[in-house]
């Protein structure tokens, strides 16, 4: 079984100079990718660093964990906040279609209730058949054309 080929402390620097950069920007991510990103390292690299690291001699792994913290997701707080604000757009978005669409059944309620009143009212004129309004008929097909 061979050993790994240890990490030189040009890379544990590259990697600390990384989790600091990452630190000091709340709107960067807080992956792994980041730092080999920032660092200039490769994957394996920073991979094996990490790997190294277990025992936290070098003090990297516990450094990403305190950046990371408990979050699976590893976004970072800007990122949250975007995310958090893009929910909140499309609840209301969904929100504003249940009242629009409220608004067209109570709107459909006092068009019919109106035309019966006039229709009580006026013995003369004749009640015709209501049909929905629909959207748009412009563009839709009619059978037998």
């Amino acid at each position: 079984m061979t050993s790994e080929i240890p990490v030189t402390d040009d890379t544990l620097r590259r990697i600390h100079g990384a989790l600091d950069e990452i630190a000091r920007d709340p709107s960067t991510r807080r992956t792994k990718r980041e730092v080999e990103r920032i660092s200039g390292l490769s994957h394996d690299t920073v991979a094996r660093a990490f790997r190294q690291d277990r025992d936290g001699r070098h003090g990297i792994v516990a450094r990403y964990e305190i950046l990371t913290g408990p979050r699976a997701d590893r976004r970072s707080d800007h990122e949250r906040e975007l995310g958090e604000r893009d929910q909140k757009i499309r609840d209301q978005e969904r929100r504003l279609r249940e009242l629009h669409a409220t608004v067209d059944r109570y709107a459909t309620t006092v068009f019919l209730l109106r035309r019966q009143l006039e229709a009580a009212t006026d013995p003369d004129r004749k009640l015709v058949p209501f049909a929905p309004p629909r959207r748009s008929t412009a563009n839709r097909r009619r059978s037998g054309r």
